[in-house]
């Protein structure tokens, strides 16, 4: 049969998401052969970043081996919002965090949390880029407070927590993630 090529890629509905990222994402790009197979599993990938609710894709202007791709997708929310709080036997606590899984619409992962009882108070904050240089590994970057006070026994405590960490696949689906 014919070969069939991609002439361009035209995506349309993403609102909040770079472009860029999107085209990250994708298996085949303009002037490679046209594969419907690469293509579903295309959007097999963009579905499974979390970021998109729905992906489509339609073939127009096929003329001269060549074909136009639209790419639709459907944005959902990304971000959350959670609140706690309880009593146990080292006192009461408070508890809340905030989580967005595509920070300024690069697909980067931030979270932050902090965490309050009457002797100490924690505080964390990680962002996370699951495809690190287009490698295709996950770059984990944190850092975070911890101040204890136990003045009542004589102890006073705080410490600044920094860590990275680069995970990658070591054989399949084995991932081993080292750090500092």
């Amino acid at each position: 049969s014919e070969k069939v090529f991609v002439e361009k890629i035209n995506i349309f509905g993403n609102n909040i998401t770079n472009e860029e990222f999107i085209r990250d994402n994708l298996i085949v790009d303009e002037g490679d052969p046209f594969n419907k197979i690469l293509h579903a599993k295309s959007l097999n990938n963009l579905k499974s970043t979390g970021i998109f609710k729905d992906t489509k894709y339609k073939i127009t202007d096929e003329d001269n081996n060549l074909v136009s791709v639209d790419l639709s997708v459907e944005e959902q929310p990304t971000g959350s919002i959670s609140a706690g709080a309880g009593y146990g036997s080292t006192g009461g606590l408070i508890t809340g965090s905030l989580a967005e899984k595509n920070l300024f619409g690069t697909g980067i992962a931030s979270n932050i949390e902090i965490s309050l009882t009457e002797d100490k108070i924690t505080g964390f904050i990680d962002i996370i880029n699951p495809d690190y240089k287009n490698s295709g590994n996950t770059l984990k970057n944190s850092i975070g407070i911890i101040d204890e006070d136990f003045s009542n026994v004589g102890y006073e405590s705080s410490k600044v927590i920094a860590q990275t960490s680069y995970r990658y696949e070591l054989f399949e689906d084995i991932y081993y993630q080292p750090g500092v």
